[in-house]
């Protein structure tokens, strides 16, 4: 498989699906590859729905330990 590197990605080609425009299909994408990034680690994994106050984390893993690894 060829790596592609973010500045490969046209972002203004970014489908916009329902309500919320592109922005909310990049958050919802960004959201669908951090769930399957567990790194090997065990934990629960939590959407963030914050309409502008979340300082712009749109989700994140609760790890067992207690940390959080947001995205």
């Amino acid at each position: 498989m060829k790596d592609v590197r973010v500045t490969d990605i046209d972002f203004n080609r970014i489908r916009s699906e329902g309500k919320g425009g592109q922005r909310a299909a990049f958050e919802e994408f960004l959201c669908q590859l951090a769930r399957r990034d567990t790194s090997g680690e065990e934990g629960e994994f939590r959407r963030v729905e914050g309409s502008g106050g979340d300082g712009g984390v749109e989700c994140y893993w609760l790890l067992k330990d207690g940390t959080k690894r947001a995205y």
